[in-house]
């Protein structure tokens, strides 16, 4: 009876040092999420930078035949020109 009067009022000791034992792996489990969550976030922000300097290095690049083509209608605009 002193053993039930024990568990009933929350003074079990092993009670107490399983849930104990619980909280520290729920904890333990929460940091490892936390890194891994950390980890996951670094590598997605790495890759989205390394596609949006892939993207730029295509635009200027394509700027770059832009202007080149500018270029080139001028001076055959200007051709054109004094051919006539």
């Amino acid at each position: 009876m002193q053993q039930q009067d024990q568990q009933g009022n929350g003074q079990d000791p092993q009670g107490f040092e399983r849930v104990k034992e619980a909280a520290h792996k729920a904890e333990q489990a929460a940091e490892q999420t936390l890194q891994m969550a950390q980890q996951i976030y670094s590598q997605a922000t790495e890759a989205a930078l390394s596609a949006a300097e892939q993207q730029l290095e295509e635009l200027q690049g394509q700027i770059k035949q832009a202007r080149q083509k500018t270029e080139d209608l001028k001076q055959e605009l200007q051709d054109t020109k004094q051919q006539q």
